[in-house]
């Protein structure tokens, strides 16, 4: 690691502190009997060090360096067969015969790094709109890797009909229980209704809206995620669905607006105008195409079929206005008090 930092120009400074971080570092065992002498770690790198994920990107460079020419997927005419944070990989080709020359390339490449590839952890996935989906078999040193169906990726779920469905319901599920964890101070009548609001707003919200900016929104999936903020309300003011009380009633008693659908709405604007004043991978992910012909059937609702059916703009439009921060801002915050928050 210290030679792959050396040859990229790390500074001789910087470089002497890293070195002496990982060269230098003890550690010792606690147990019911004790602790135990302290020892020398001289593999890996330091778990929960904001340093880790950025040095390890570094070392697996020369590695991935070394098949960036192989085939992966051309989008808007740039090769791609690889994404990467830290050690979460994923390697993408188009074809069965492509991935596994790619597989076992990365593979060997890796070894005299010290690095193989985990049959157990690793899985694969075609994504596909046919149906039923078509298996492969991928194998890693003759070993055979599990093709799923879905699998999480980053904290999202991917799924082999790339669509955000199953993550919504997940993260749905998941505040769910953020929520029942905290259900005595939710629903305590002995706290005032606004910080109750408050604490969910941190704890469950928070919970369900991680990678919201990615989703890809239906209406009916709007439905569901309105319906489970009315379900939060109502429990909080421990409202029986056999009281029949409309949703208009139950949020004049909160002295609230339906909010969590704005609030994804924000989320997604500002994280567009980000990708594109960045004009990075993002962006080419967004804009690029794909070779080939578009499937049979009727059009799937896009990613940015959103932003353009928020904002009333058209793509071209929509760039225009992202490129300067502040008026971009100014029509995000517009568009939600247009929405009445």
């Amino acid at each position: 690691m210290i030679e792959c930092l050396s040859e990229i120009g790390v500074d001789d400074k910087e470089l002497q502190i890293i070195t002496k971080l990982y060269w230098e570092q003890t550690a010792v065992v606690r147990t019911d009997h004790g602790i135990t002498t302290d020892f020398q770690i001289k593999k890996g790198v330091r778990q929960g060090c904001v340093l880790s994920p950025n040095l390890f990107n570094l070392y697996t460079e020369k590695i991935f360096r070394e098949v960036e020419e192989m085939k992966g997927i051309v989008i808007g005419g740039e090769n791609m067969n690889n994404m990467r944070y830290a050690d979460d990989t994923a390697l993408i080709t188009e074809c069965t015969l492509d991935l596994q020359e790619l597989v076992t390339a990365v593979n060997e490449k890796g070894k005299p790094y010290g690095m193989e590839m985990n049959v157990i952890k690793t899985k694969t996935m075609v994504v596909s709109r046919q149906d039923p989906v078509p298996k492969i078999n991928i194998t890693i040193e003759g070993k055979p890797i599990e093709q799923v169906k879905n699998m999480v990726y980053l904290g999202h779920m991917a799924t082999e009909d790339a669509r955000s469905e199953k993550e919504i319901r997940r993260r749905i599920e998941i505040a769910r229980s953020a929520f029942e964890n905290l259900s005595k101070t939710l629903t305590s009548r002995s706290i005032n209704i606004e910080l109750r609001l408050r604490v969910a707003k941190c704890y469950v919200w928070s919970t369900l809206l991680y990678g919201s900016e990615t989703w890809t929104m239906t209406k009916s999936l709007t439905k569901k995620i309105e319906a489970f903020e009315m379900w939060i309300f109502r429990r909080m003011l421990k409202i029986s669905y056999t009281e029949h009380k409309s949703n208009d009633a139950v949020l004049k008693l909160m002295k609230t607006e339906k909010q969590l659908i704005n609030t994804i709405k924000q989320r997604k604007c500002r994280y567009f105008g980000h990708l594109i004043r960045r004009d990075g991978l993002q962006r080419l992910l967004l804009e690029g195409r794909i070779n080939g012909k578009r499937g049979r059937g009727r059009p799937r609702t896009m990613w940015m079929d959103n932003i353009k059916e928020w904002t009333k703009l058209n793509y071209n439009e929509s760039i225009r206005m992202a490129q300067d921060r502040e008026k971009w801002r100014s029509m995000v915050a517009n568009l939600l008090k247009a929405d009445g928050t």
